[in-house]
């Protein structure tokens, strides 16, 4: 008998009666969400943090992203941060809080970047009076040479990498901010140019120069940039922004923190506003403060102080860091990009939080306790967004597989490539790997006759 007529003629269960079948993997443990070490932060950070969650009745993480970033941006023109000799970094910031329609990420955002927008607005009413005094020197004595002004624009939105460049070049320091991540995933500048203005948003994080030889007769450069990026996005925007892979395999991602909390939706019952809490205050003094802090230029190129590390807190960091070291090829090798860089956050949050502290120029134990405290809220966060995805996409391409499988008993494979779900088509990296973990897991098995077969495990398809 002709082998193809053979192959098909059977049922699903009679093929497989000459596979051997183990048991059914027990279903992964997923990991689960721990609470935000908001105990652990440094008072002043934690008060207002408070203050701000409930207030909005928002989950902790989602008010201190806000938080935090409004401090990144604040300080991260003034200091850098010395670990050792050979390694002296920026101190900003990345966040990235996946959260849902409704769960009131605007006015969140609104009431922990308020000193922010007010700095901001007050840049830009300067900037027209200065403008409009140099216009009219200009237009009395059009000889003189003088400077035009430039504005201190530091809150962007959806930027493209030329206006990046240009924003960089007139203040060296910028604030990425978008309380609605699908108007910065579908900006034209994530659009039209992805991996450039990645790849210009991880050099801006190391602090690299930004280079822009694209323009005709016009070669731009953006010297020693400091950038905060703070965004909030709901999941499905979240799935495809890091769905193709560009924003991953470029370093992106390994550089944001980031966190899905659960929402409050359903238990946020009205309450009467209170008056603004005192912490609140504070907080925003406390951004004004150091956003009007003079910085420190060398030949027009931004020079911030550098921070020191006790050596105690040295000690403390080098321990986090060696652990972390030690995990990469084992717990943290899904996540090894982002756990390579966990401990230069750490560094940086440390940083920020001595800052904010006003306590001098070396970080002290306290801050880098917090800041490590703080890493490891996100730490379990990644790792329970990576099992998430990888769960979601192993359980989609199981389902299409025990369906097709209920269908005729089979699938042969060149099927998988031009029929499986949508957003595993044309990413044969992507596929193969979920296929060799179904089939390492039991689920699948393949046979190689005249065609290679796949065989979903018959309990799947209600064999017994």
């Amino acid at each position: 008998m002709n082998t193809q007529v053979y192959v098909e003629n059977l049922t699903p269960i009679a093929m497989s009666r000459n596979l051997h079948w183990g048991e059914l993997p027990n279903t992964d443990r997923l990991i689960e969400e721990i609470p935000f070490p908001i105990q652990e932060l440094p008072l002043e950070i934690r008060e207002v943090v408070k203050a701000i969650a409930e207030a909005k009745q928002v989950p902790d993480v989602l008010a201190y992203a806000g938080i935090q970033s409004s401090i990144s941006a604040s300080c991260g023109g003034l200091y850098d941060v010395q670990i050792d000799i050979n390694n002296t970094h920026p101190i900003t910031t990345n966040f990235l809080i996946i959260c849902e329609s409704g769960d009131r990420k605007t006015t969140t955002d609104n009431m922990a970047s308020q000193a922010i927008n007010e700095w901001q607005r007050k840049q830009f009413s300067i900037y027209e009076e200065e403008y409009r005094n140099y216009q009219a020197i200009k237009s009395i004595n059009r000889d003189e040479i003088i400077p035009e002004p430039k504005l201190k624009s530091l809150i962007q939105g959806a930027i493209t990498p030329q206006a990046l460049i240009d924003s960089l070049k007139n203040h060296p320091e910028i604030y990425i901010a978008s309380n609605e991540g699908g108007s910065f995933v579908g900006s034209f500048g994530m659009k039209d140019q992805p991996m450039n203005f990645l790849s210009m948003l991880n050099q801006a994080w190391d602090g690299s120069d930004l280079k822009d030889n694209t323009r005709k007769n016009k070669f731009q450069c953006a010297n020693n940039p400091r950038a905060t990026v703070n965004l909030q996005m709901q999941p499905i925007v979240y799935a495809e922004w890091t769905g193709n892979g560009q924003a991953k395999g470029i370093g992106t991602i390994a550089r944001c923190l980031i966190a899905r909390p659960k929402s409050k939706m359903g238990t946020r019952f009205y309450q009467e506003p209170q008056s603004q809490s005192p912490a609140i205050s504070s907080f925003n003094h406390r951004i004004t403060q150091l956003l009007d802090t003079p910085r420190n230029f060398e030949y027009a190129y931004l020079k911030p102080d550098v921070l020191t590390i006790t050596p105690e807190a040295k000690e403390v960091w080098r321990s986090f860091y060696n652990s972390i070291e030690q995990e990469l090829a084992d717990e943290l090798e899904p996540i090894k990009a982002w756990g390579a860089k966990c401990a230069d956050n750490a560094s940086r949050l440390a940083s920020q939080f001595q800052v904010f502290k006003g306590q001098g120029s070396e970080i002290d134990t306290d801050s880098m306790i917090s800041a490590i405290k703080v890493m490891e809220y996100f730490l379990n966060e990644q790792l329970r967004l990576e099992q998430i995805g990888e769960l979601v996409s192993k359980q989609k391409m199981l389902d299409w597989l025990v369906k097709v499988s209920q269908e005729k008993g089979f699938i042969i494979e060149y099927e998988i490539q031009q029929k499986c779900p949508n957003e595993f088509r044309g990413k044969n990296a992507v596929r193969k790997e979920i296929i060799d973990k179904l089939i390492e897991e039991n689920y699948i098995q393949i046979n190689r006759l005249d065609k290679t077969y796949i065989f979903v495990h018959p309990e799947l398809l209600g064999a017994r």
